[in-house]
C-alpha cells in the first residue's frame, strides 16, 4: 500500500510511514522487491520509486 501511494499518488510522507510501519510488522521485509538488493531505507525506496 505504502508503495503505490508513492508511485501513483505521489503521497510520498504517507508512503514512508507506510513502508516504515511494515517495518515493524516483518523486520526482514524487502521494501523494493523489484531489486535485486534488499531494501530496508523507506526514505531511500520511496525516492527511488517517484523518480
Amino acid at each position: 500500500m505504502g508503495r503505490e501511494l508513492i508511485i501513483e499518488n505521489q503521497r510520498v510522507e504517507l508512503g514512508i510511514t507506510l513502508l516504515k510501519q511494515a517495518q515493524t510488522w516483518e523486520p526482514d521485509i524487502d521494501l523494493n522487491p523489484d531489486t535485486e538488493e534488499i531494501d530496508r531505507d523507506a526514505q531511500r525506496v520511496a525516492k527511488q520509486l517517484i523518480n
